[in-house]
């Protein structure tokens, strides 16, 4: 007579686990007061509006072991979103320099990027902020009549005006260019097919003038 399938064949470490009582399995001893206490003030902080600002307190932060934060198990987030946007401000946008003030690698600060809409959100107003803060640079020097700023702003926005480089490259004495293709050392064998490509276009372009005349 033959046998069901049975049960799933469990994993010799699950089957170990299993066979422990839960009151003698090993668990992740709690946070102390302290701990609990630099949880809490890592979860309530917030990213003030000035980078400076920013970068000093979050460098106490970490100087501190508030950052990452003390977790309970392993599948704990030890940094929240405003941590990273925090440190996106502080970093105006930079994100190596983001994650070197975390003390975390660069991946961690580019998936937290992908994973958090508000982190995503928050570096885009950063890097316009920073785009705005360039602009007005720009035209401190225009005022300043820097000529590099001055060249630089009208080779860019005043093309409408004719402000622009332009190359024109010609032959001798303004003469137009000329192509010379040397065909003394082309075979006999190569010759025959340029003439049959040659055949090739003029009968598609008769063609296609056949076809046009037909059509009016």
């Amino acid at each position: 007579m033959a046998k069901g399938p049975g049960r799933p064949r469990k994993h010799p470490a699950e089957r170990r686990r299993s066979n422990v009582p839960p009151e003698k399995r090993k668990r992740r001893p709690p946070l102390s007061g302290a701990q609990e206490a630099k949880r809490k003030e890592a979860m309530q902080w917030q990213p003030p509006d000035s980078p400076q600002e920013c970068q000093r307190q979050l460098s106490d932060l970490v100087e501190r072991g508030v950052l990452p934060m003390p977790h309970r198990d392993k599948n704990e987030r030890r940094m929240l979103a405003s941590h990273f946007i925090g440190a996106l401000r502080a970093a105006r946008g930079l994100q190596t320099r983001a994650a070197r003030l975390l003390r975390v690698n660069r991946e961690t600060v580019r998936r937290a990027i992908l994973e958090h809409e508000e982190v995503r959100t928050a570096l885009q107003d950063i890097l316009e902020e920073e785009l705005d803060g360039a602009e007005h640079g720009l035209l401190r020097s225009i005022r300043r009549e820097d000529p590099w700023a001055i060249k630089f702003y009208l080779s860019t926005k005043g093309k409408d005006r004719g402000f622009t480089t332009r190359q024109e490259v010609t032959g001798q004495d303004n003469t137009p260019l000329r192509a010379r293709v040397d065909m003394s050392n082309i075979t006999t064998e190569q010759l025959e097919r340029l003439q049959r490509a040659v055949e090739d276009v003029k009968r598609g372009a008769a063609a296609g003038a056949d076809a046009d005349d037909g059509a009016g």
